[in-house]
C-alpha cells in the first residue's frame, strides 16, 4: 500500500493540464511520499502535499510520481500562473482593492480572503474553486462581492449583509471589480435604484441611486476612508 490520492479532476489550463491525468493516483511530490489524506511529512510535521508548490515561484518545477495503469510515472511539472488570475494567487506586497458604494464593501473574491476565518462558505468555494471545473466558461474574470456594509440611512435593512455574491447590476452581467465600478460611474442620471442581483440570493440588492450619491462622501468621512476605491488599473482592463 503506496497511499497517495486519485486525481479526479485537472483544471483547463492550469499547471496539471497535460500532465496529471484522471484517474491517477499521486504517490509522490519531490520525493515526499503523499499519504491516503493528502499529507506529507514535512519538517517534522505532517502538512497537505501541496506546501510543495506554496513554496515555489511560477515556472520552477515540480518532480511528481504517480501510480498509472499498472505502474509508477515520474513526471515534471513546471508551475504556471493561476489559471483564472491574481485572485488564485496570495497577495503581499499590495493593499486590497475594493469599491464602496452607498456604504456597501464590495472587493473580488481572492486567495486572502477566502483563507480568512469564516469565509470558506459553500458559495465563496464554489465561485472560487469550482465553477470552472463542473460549469466551463461560465466563470466572469473576477467574483465580486459584498464583504461588508457600512451602515448609513440609504442602506437601511443591509446592516448584516455579508459575503453577497454579486452577479449582475440592473441586469447586466458584471465581469470584474473595475467593471462593476465603471457600471455605476456610467449609470444615467434618471437611474431611480441600482439592483445587484445574484445567483446564490433570491432577493436582490435594492439602494435608491440617488441617495447612495448623495451619502457617499458623508458614509467615507464618518468611517475615515480617504478613498472611495483602490483599483489596480494594470491588472484591469475594464477599469480603462
Amino acid at each position: 500500500d503506496t497511499g497517495g490520492i486519485l486525481v479526479e479532476r485537472v483544471v483547463p489550463h492550469s499547471s496539471a493540464d497535460g500532465v496529471l491525468l484522471i484517474g491517477d493516483v499521486l504517490t509522490k511530490i519531490e520525493d515526499l511520499q503523499i499519504d491516503a489524506a493528502g499529507m506529507v511529512r514535512y519538517s517534522e510535521q505532517q502538512v497537505t502535499f501541496f506546501i510543495e508548490a506554496e513554496n515555489r515561484q511560477i515556472g520552477d518545477s515540480l518532480q511528481l510520481q504517480v501510480w498509472r495503469k499498472g505502474k509508477f510515472i515520474n513526471l515534471t511539472l513546471t508551475l504556471k500562473a493561476a489559471p483564472f488570475g491574481s485572485e488564485m494567487r496570495n497577495s503581499y506586497d499590495e493593499l486590497p482593492e475594493y469599491v464602496i458604494f452607498g456604504g456597501l464593501v464590495f472587493i473580488a473574491l481572492n486567495r486572502n480572503y477566502i483563507h480568512s476565518p469564516g469565509n470558506i462558505t459553500p458559495p465563496l468555494a464554489y465561485e472560487h474553486w469550482y465553477r470552472e471545473i463542473e460549469r466551463p466558461r461560465t466563470r466572469h474574470e473576477q467574483v465580486v462581492i459584498v464583504t461588508r456594509v457600512l451602515p448609513s440611512p440609504v442602506n437601511s435593512g443591509y446592516t448584516n449583509l455579508h459575503n453577497f455574491i454579486v452577479s449582475s447590476l440592473n441586469g447586466k452581467p458584471v465581469r470584474s471589480l473595475a467593471h462593476l465600478e465603471k457600471m455605476l460611474k456610467n449609470m444615467p442620471p434618471e437611474t431611480t435604484n441600482v439592483v445587484f442581483g445574484s445567483e446564490w440570493h433570491k432577493i436582490p440588492l435594492v439602494l435608491n441611486f440617488k441617495e447612495s450619491l448623495e451619502q457617499h462622501n458623508s458614509v467615507l468621512k464618518r468611517y475615515g476612508i480617504i478613498d472611495g476605491s483602490r483599483i489596480y488599473a494594470d491588472k484591469n482592463k475594464d477599469s480603462q
